[in-house]
């Protein structure tokens, strides 16, 4: 047990964030990605929006990691996939295609990739598939 305070310790000591009002960031952070929709922009990085928010890339991935529990592709595409699931409803015109370059993914096999290990299906059925159920 005392080897455990004792990482414990030398964890926070090492802390890059331990100066940082974290919950503060983390609004930010969400109100960049939610108001701001900064996830649409195809090729953002980590280093972009530590930059926003003026803290290190260090800092950032920190905060994902330890607060949020996840890294900066993971989060992202949450984001991104969720914007993609209203759009593949709400705006039967465009093609899968057309919303992957929408919502930031790079190529829409990146985007089928991820939409399908996030939701355990394609983006093409979860459009059948809801939209059936709405008839």
């Amino acid at each position: 047990i005392k080897l455990h305070e004792e990482v414990k310790k030398y964890s926070y000591l090492k802390s890059k964030t331990r100066t940082l009002n974290v919950q503060e960031i983390i609004d930010q952070l969400e109100a960049i990605m939610e108001k701001g929709r900064a996830y649409a922009v195809e090729g953002i990085t980590i280093r972009d929006i530590a930059s926003e928010l003026e803290i290190s890339v260090h800092q950032l991935s920190e905060i994902l990691n330890r607060y949020m529990g996840k890294n900066f592709n993971t989060y992202i595409n949450s984001f991104r996939i969720n914007e993609a699931k209203k759009l593949l409803l709400e705006r039967p015109e465009l093609t899968v295609i057309q919303i992957s370059g929408e919502v930031g993914f790079s190529s829409s096999s990146i985007f089928s990739t991820a939409f399908s290990k996030s939701e355990g299906i394609s983006p093409r059925d979860y459009r059948k598939k809801k939209c059936k159920e709405g008839e």
